[in-house]
């Protein structure tokens, strides 16, 4: 009888396991269609921007209406209700290349080789950055109210210079950053604001 009982036992506590992960990986599905899907009407203005640029203007006339020549590319930042959007438009070839990157962030965890530019963070996000960050000018990155953002960064730098914030007038609470132990260097430099939580990272899962 007693061992009928702990059959059960592990079979209902197996059951219930399965069930819990079940849900988690649904839920974790979830959020991440939800940010796919705030990002691609994002994307698309992006690109509507930009053929719209190239339809009206020729290309020596690109740096009209907001749009800053860099490095061989004309770029210009799209705000969208909370979103943001990148859009680039080289022309160093026969043929213009439209780049578009939208930035929204929701519940779950992400990973991405480089992280700058303009962010949005729109739910409990955890970000792994394996290669480098990068923040210059007036990029930013921003937490919606009662959200929050932990950054495991084991790439080898992290740079922020120009005008660049992280989570300005925000509790540094929100947003934590963990210093894998690739990550050599830090530097800050300008007139940026930042609002965060250096910590030693705990032990990092594959995001």
């Amino acid at each position: 009888m007693l061992l009928v009982t702990l059959l059960t036992c592990v079979v209902i506590g197996f059951t219930l396991a399965s069930y819990l992960v079940l849900v988690s990986s649904q839920n974790r599905s979830v959020m991440r269609s939800l940010a796919w899907n705030s990002a691609i009407p994002v994307l698309e203005a992006g690109v509507e921007e930009a053929l719209t640029q190239l339809r009206h203007r020729e290309v020596s006339e690109l740096h009209s209406n907001g749009w800053t020549p860099v490095n061989g590319r004309y770029a210009k930042e799209l705000r969208i209700d909370d979103s943001y959007c990148h859009v680039a438009i080289e022309v160093s070839g026969p043929t213009p290349v439209i780049c578009s990157t939208a930035y929204v962030l929701g519940d779950g965890e992400y990973q991405l080789s480089r992280l700058g530019g303009t962010v949005l963070i729109r739910g409990d996000a955890v970000l792994h950055v394996t290669d480098s960050i990068g923040f210059s000018g007036n990029d930013s990155l921003q937490i919606a109210p009662g959200d929050s953002l932990k950054v495991y960064m084991s790439g080898a730098s992290a740079s922020f210079a120009g005008n660049a914030t992280w989570n300005e007038n925000g509790s540094p609470l929100r947003l934590q950053y963990f210093g894998l132990p690739g990550n050599s260097s830090i530097a800050i430099s300008g007139n940026g604001a930042f609002s965060l939580a250096p910590s030693t990272p705990p032990r990092l899962t594959s995001p």
